[in-house]
């Protein structure tokens, strides 16, 4: 295989995991990837930023829920990179991020309160069962830093 047909096929690749990745996006995992680049854009100080990025946020998921979306993944990436998060919302600098769903969010509150009380009944088997469930909840997510650090 050249070296220009290799180029060629990983551009094609790229576009076609591009357009499916527009194509699976939903106003929830928009909303989500827009609060963790407005999160970012308000950590660094920077007004200028957290208003760009209030403002575009906003319009594009004014766009989704009107039914507009087919500009939505490329409008959240360019969101994403200015704010340092990788194309794609999953990744800063190569690291992955925390992505909770709202379930995992409400299921987490429950538990952090269940494992206040168990710390404080200091007994060890509790807090084991209560952490024990907080990994069920969380799955792959659990240990991932939420990226709020930037660098």
């Amino acid at each position: 295989m050249s070296p220009r047909f290799h180029q060629l096929l990983i551009v094609a690749a790229l576009v076609l995991d591009a357009a499916a990745g527009a194509a699976s996006l939903t106003a929830q995992d928009a909303e989500s990837r827009v609060r963790m680049a407005l999160q970012l854009a308000r950590e660094r100080n920077d007004k200028a930023l957290v208003t760009e990025v209030e403002e575009k946020g906003r319009q594009l998921l004014e766009a989704m829920r009107s039914g507009h979306s087919d500009a939505a993944d490329g409008t959240l990436r360019a969101i994403e990179g200015r704010v340092g998060i990788d194309p794609g919302g999953w990744s800063m600098a190569g690291q992955p991020i925390f992505r909770p769903t709202p379930a995992m969010l409400e299921k987490s509150k429950a538990l952090g309160t269940k494992l206040a009380e168990a710390m404080q009944a200091d007994d060890p088997a509790q807090v084991r069962a209560v952490t024990a469930e907080m990994l069920a909840v969380l799955g792959d997510q659990a240990g991932v830093p939420d990226g709020r650090r930037a660098g």
